[in-house]
């Protein structure tokens, strides 16, 4: 999704700045699939490369 792709991008440049980056998430639903979980942890493996936290929500622990 937009976030997926453009997460990384935005803490990238923050954390040039010098900025503390932190990155709070959430991952799908089980029920969205294993192809929306696998775009998910591609993102948030990219994402963690960028940030100085992050912080995941399950979605169903919501």
């Amino acid at each position: 999704g937009t976030g997926t792709g453009a997460a990384p991008i935005v803490a990238e440049v923050a954390k040039t700045m010098g900025a503390l980056t932190v990155a709070v998430v959430s991952k799908p639903f089980s029920y969205e699939g294993k192809k929306c979980m696998d775009v998910a942890e591609a993102g948030l493996e990219e994402l963690s490369k960028h940030v100085d936290s992050l912080i995941i929500i399950l979605n169903e622990k919501l």
